[in-house]
């Protein structure tokens, strides 16, 4: 997804950062994503209230995806 993806859909972004591109690592390692979440996915899965989740870090338990952070 592009940078522009979110305006070109009128899509608002509620909180934090809009999505933006990133070279890879010149040594082929993982780097930590950078993950956006919709009010959807934050409600049911990360109940927090009126707490900000920008800066939440996320895994999967199984290992199979790096950790991400919630931009």
């Amino acid at each position: 997804m592009s940078p522009e993806y979110f305006e070109t859909m009128r899509i608002p972004v509620l909180a934090g950062e809009l999505c933006r591109r990133r070279a890879p690592r010149s040594d082929g390692s993982l780097e930590p994503a950078e993950l956006m979440v919709n009010r959807v996915f934050a409600n049911r899965y990360l109940p927090g209230g009126s707490t900000s989740l920008v800066g939440l870090h996320l895994f999967l338990i199984d290992g199979g995806l790096p950790p991400g952070r919630i931009v």
